[in-house]
């Protein structure tokens, strides 16, 4: 045993393929990320309504098709939109990104773990670095459940269970999208707090005024945290002018 933990202090040593990451749009953002959200973990947005979720979902299935990848975005909340897709690829990735985007806004059946796993599964087989989004968790259990209580959040955390797979073993970019609850003085995920061991990045994101926002990283495994501001324009997230 000794021997094994002590082989494991070599694996900081083992050079690691480094994939690129997706971008958001916003040069911000993306450093508060690491240069944009990571492949093969599962990263959380989580806020309360138009503070820019599925602004930065749309944008990174943009980002996925540019990689030559495809996208699949689970749709609970009915908020996806192709004419922003279309609006955010625009010239060259267009039609790229109308034709490589998959969509599932799921009934109570799909909602199922198991039919989820399968489409997963399925998704997976098309191509490496592919990019799962789902927008909103919290609305996905409520579909699949109804209302809160101990089935909701066994649900939450089977499906955050099948995320982590589908990131570690499939090797896909995986981003949940989640909306709010107050916990005492401060806002919080409302699938808080299963998501917060599941998700490997969790990112705040707030409305300051107008179109302005605010993202607050609140946990990652190599950064400190910090917070950054971008504005969503007719491209999607971007930066402040002069940022």
């Amino acid at each position: 045993m000794f021997q094994a933990l002590k082989r494991l202090t070599h694996l900081a040593g083992i050079p690691v393929r480094a994939h690129p990451r997706l971008k958001t749009g916003s040069k911000s953002l993306d450093t508060l990320l690491g240069g944009g959200v990571e492949r093969g973990v599962v990263t959380e947005f989580f806020g309360e309504p138009s503070c820019g979720k599925t602004q930065i979902m749309t944008r990174l299935c943009v980002s996925a098709v540019g990689l030559g990848a495809r996208a699949l975005v689970v749709d609970s909340e009915g908020t996806f939109s192709p004419l922003r897709l279309r609006a955010m690829a625009g010239g060259v990735l267009e039609e790229e990104a109308m034709g490589n985007v998959l969509y599932l806004n799921p009934s109570p059946i799909q909602a199922s773990p198991m039919l989820l796993k399968s489409s997963v599964e399925e998704f997976s087989k098309l191509g490496s670095g592919g990019l799962v989004a789902v927008d909103t968790l919290g609305g996905l259990a409520s579909a699949a459940v109804g209302r809160k209580g101990r089935a909701w959040s066994a649900y939450v955390h089977e499906v955050l269970r099948l995320l982590v797979w589908a990131a570690v073993a499939c090797g896909l970019y995986v981003c949940v999208f989640s909306g709010v609850r107050w916990r005492r003085w401060f806002v919080e995920s409302e699938c808080y707090p299963v998501d917060a061991y599941a998700a490997h990045t969790r990112v705040m994101l707030s409305t300051l005024e107008s179109n302005l926002r605010v993202a607050k990283l609140v946990k990652a495994r190599d950064s400190p945290g910090g917070e950054a501001a971008f504005l969503i324009g007719e491209t999607g997230p971007r930066d402040e002018e002069g940022a």
